[in-house]
């Protein structure tokens, strides 16, 4: 049987099979678009948590009643955690204390869960929905935050 005889018999068995050649290569195409879809979305969610988390650096470490994430998890996530001992100043104290000479900036910050505020300065009034943040000068350092206008308190 020569080439010529194989690509003819091929051929008339897609003519006679159509219904059945043309499922098969919806199949295939569909499978393949599928894989191509999924591995582009892994790619670009990989690359947005690398970007999202690339200005921690790597040589953070940051300990907390709540997770960074607890506002995406609703109401019962909140719950999870809220039974968590409260962090004490004197237990953030003592490991800013610990950590000194072991890393080159330590941020002490307290976040007011549920607490909003409102800037005003010489009658320009920010929206009322700040959030009120305590914290010590590493803060700018270790959230690679840069301080726009006035001084870090």
């Amino acid at each position: 049987m020569q080439f010529k005889d194989i690509i003819a018999m091929a051929l008339s068995s897609l003519g006679a099979n159509k219904l059945r050649a043309a499922l098969t290569m919806i199949g295939i195409t569909i499978g393949v678009f599928s894989i191509i879809l999924v591995m582009t979305a892994i790619g670009a969610l990989q690359n947005s948590i690398e970007s999202g988390i690339s200005f921690l650096g790597s040589n953070i470490f940051q300990f907390a009643k709540y997770p960074v994430n607890i506002d995406a998890g609703g109401a019962n996530v909140k719950k999870k955690y809220q039974n968590r001992r409260n962090i004490s100043y004197q237990q953030a104290q003592r490991y800013y204390e610990l950590m000194q000479g072991n890393a080159s900036e330590v941020c002490l910050k307290c976040f007011g869960r549920d607490l909003k505020g409102q800037a005003v300065y010489n009658g320009v009034k920010t929206p009322p929905s700040l959030t009120v943040v305590g914290t010590n000068r590493g803060f700018l350092t270790a959230n690679a935050f840069t301080l726009g206008y006035g001084r870090n308190l």
